[in-house]
């Protein structure tokens, strides 16, 4: 960290227009991208394929840049299933895993030791279950595009399709936060997004009722696009309930019942995997 702060290039004095909140923010984007430096450098040797997303992703495409400073917490990888458990070892084998490495159906999440702080890494084999949505990693890859090997870069519309799926899994602990909001927009609105390569996409991934609420949610779906017209009742209700939903009163479990179960692309399946998995991601949990 100290190596990093050295280098950063705001005055320091009082009047550095700057708050400590926005300064935190700006030394975890430079120690965090110096971090996937170092891990591209670890896949590379291995060589193993790898996709960075959600902040990682941000991080390196100069989205994060476009979004108000906020803190981060992780950074999410992603491998080829059959890499997955080839990528955890080698992570091992650096020495610098801090602790226990906890490994779900899902992904491996670990603390790598870097600059003397620990750094959290998820490393994926899957974004979610297949029963919440379907949007399968290889699928992913196949439509990347090659930045750097053995990295690859999820396209616009994919990044958009990644961070829009990943509220899904956290919508009944924490709605649609405005920041993720905030970014929505900005994906949606980078070079080369194509709306209809969007909406085809969605339709894919069996959750297009969902995705298209949290557009509307976020003002990220403009007039006149493939999505726009899609009209579904109940989640229109459910967008003027909102505010009564996410006030803080009403329980998880009402809205897991009138919320997730109405989106997620098999219900009945995911509840089994809650309730009855053994694998210790099954638990009634953002994570699962």
């Amino acid at each position: 960290m100290t190596a990093s702060a050295a280098r950063w290039p705001w005055p320091t004095g009082p009047d550095d227009g700057m708050n400590a909140g926005e300064k935190k923010a700006a030394l975890q984007r430079i120690l965090y991208r110096e971090a996937l430096d170092e891990l591209h450098g670890l896949f590379r040797a291995w060589n193993l394929p790898y996709m960075p997303v959600k902040s990682a992703l941000y991080l390196l495409d100069g989205t994060i840049d476009s979004l108000t400073p906020r803190s981060i917490s992780d950074l999410d990888v992603l491998v080829a299933p059959p890499d997955f458990e080839t990528a955890v070892r080698r992570f091992q084998e650096t020495g610098n895993v801090a602790g226990p490495v906890r490994i779900t159906s899902i992904q491996a999440t670990l603390r790598y030791r870097f600059h003397g702080l620990d750094i959290e890494i998820d490393v994926h084999r899957a974004l979610n279950h297949p029963q919440r949505f379907h949007l399968p990693v290889e699928t992913l890859f196949s439509r990347a595009r090659p930045c750097a090997v053995p990295r690859f870069l999820p396209d616009a519309e994919d990044a958009l399709l990644i961070s829009a799926c990943h509220l899904l899994a956290h919508v009944v602990e924490h709605g649609i936060p405005p920041f993720r909001c905030e970014e929505l927009r900005v994906l949606s609105g980078a070079r080369g997004f194509s709306w209809d390569t969007f909406a085809r996409r969605v339709r894919q991934t069996g959750v297009e009722r969902f995705l298209c609420f949290c557009l509307r949610h976020a003002r990220a779906l403009p007039e006149g696009t493939a999505l726009s017209d899609r009209t579904y009742p109940y989640a229109r209700l459910l967008e003027r309930l909102y505010p009564l939903l996410y006030s803080g009163y009403v329980p998880a479990l009402i809205k897991r019942l009138l919320v997730e179960a109405y989106f997620v692309k098999n219900p009945l399946a995911l509840l089994h995997r809650r309730f009855c998995s053994r694998d210790g991601s099954a638990t009634p949990s953002s994570s699962d």
